[in-house]
């Protein structure tokens, strides 16, 4: 992070200044400078106090007291400047157009070379992420087959739901509930279930401008947490057609390749001591997950988890509203609703089987909610499915 000349520790080479006396303007030079370049090489000496005024642009000023240079600091120049005698400076330009008044006697007549060029690294994106081409949530019953396809664009496949299996350029990959994949540009793939799995799935297509692509390609990703809050959003913003929802989904899904880049890394981090209760928090989620996963059939409320886990309610709706933005009940009704599409396109058991199956109170229930979160009822998505297998 820069600090500014207003910062405590600028005091020890100079001082910002509201005004400057018309004594300073009537007995120092005047020099205009214009600056372009974002490193130096060499530093300035003061002989004299130097006053400075900001003109345009945002600079930063480069001040050393100890002429080895071993201690450079840096600071973003604010207003009106007094720089005190003998202390090194320079400035480099970080916006397009800076420009500053020197006032002081030959400013520049002591010039001392550094060992290597100090240069400022500007903030500049290295994935650039313009297009979303196509975008689809799929559900596929069991045997399906796509038979291949290359395109020049990049395509990204999450599984939500049940087993994926694809090949790329020969190889065999599978992608479980929560994994996701990446097909770079040209690469040859295709896409199929086997006889004991129906799958659903998010496809998306794009344009992204990308050199490693090497760390994408070729590999499946395992979702965490963060992974799943993102493409949450992600998928929740593709179906929107509000306000920047387009602007809003291409965020996500740059956000979404960025934290799958930073998996390996962020694994690999030692954590520090104050996140020993976030780290708590990520393990007993992960268990409760599970517990729910295994005993979706069941019928599963918050007294059970909090029973079997030994925790309060509060802490539980604390850990799923701080981690899957949701509550718990929320996420089961939501997990019971996924398996029914699944049983429905599995399986030969009833509409109220399925209701009853899952733990439902009721078939009439089973079937509002259902219609309220998908759009059909039961009933329409079994004949969609029939239709289309």
């Amino acid at each position: 992070m820069f600090k500014q000349t207003t910062d405590i520790t600028f005091v020890e080479y100079g001082d910002v200044i509201s005004t400057l006396d018309e004594k300073v303007f009537n007995h120092k030079n005047k020099y205009n400078l214009t600056l372009k370049c974002k490193s130096t090489e060499n530093l300035f000496m003061c002989n004299n106090d130097l006053y400075l005024k900001m003109k345009k642009g945002v600079i930063l000023i480069l001040v050393s007291k100890d002429s080895t240079f071993k201690n450079i600091q840096s600071y973003i120049m604010n207003g009106r400047i007094k720089l005190n005698k003998g202390i090194f400076y320079n400035f480099i330009a970080i916006s397009n157009e800076c420009e500053l008044n020197l006032y002081g006697d030959n400013p520049f007549d002591n010039f001392f070379l550094l060992d290597k060029a100090y240069t400022y690294s500007e903030i500049i994106p290295t994935i650039k992420l313009d297009k979303i081409y196509t975008k689809f949530y799929q559900e596929k019953s069991t045997n399906y087959l796509f038979k291949g396809e290359k395109h020049y664009f990049w395509e990204l496949t999450f599984v939500d739901r049940g087993i994926l299996y694809t090949n790329i350029d020969g190889i065999d990959y599978t992608l479980n509930q929560g994994d996701l994949i990446f097909y770079t540009p040209n690469q040859y793939h295709n896409q199929y279930t086997k006889n004991e799995k129906s799958c659903s799935y998010l496809t998306v297509t794009f344009n992204m401008n990308f050199s490693d692509i090497n760390l994408l390609s070729n590999r499946v990703f395992s979702s965490n947490k963060d992974i799943y809050f993102i493409i949450n959003n992600l998928i929740k913003e593709l179906t929107n057609e509000s306000l920047y929802s387009s602007e809003f989904s291409l965020c996500y899904l740059k956000l979404l390749i960025l934290k799958v880049l930073t998996i390996d890394f962020e694994n690999t981090i030692i954590k520090p001591v104050n996140n020993v209760q976030q780290n708590f928090d990520n393990k007993l989620l992960e268990k409760v997950l599970k517990f729910i996963d295994n005993n979706i059939y069941r019928p599963i409320d918050n007294h059970q988890l909090c029973t079997e886990f030994n925790i309060s309610n509060s802490k539980l709706h604390l850990l799923f509203k701080s981690n899957m933005n949701s509550t718990a009940k929320t996420y089961i009704n939501n997990l019971k609703l996924k398996k029914s599409k699944d049983l429905i396109k599995e399986s030969n058991h009833t509409i109220g089987e399925i209701s009853e199956i899952l733990g439902f109170n009721s078939v009439h229930y089973f079937s509002k909610k259902f219609k309220k979160t998908y759009g059909f009822s039961p009933r329409e998505y079994l004949k969609s499915v029939n239709k289309n297998s």
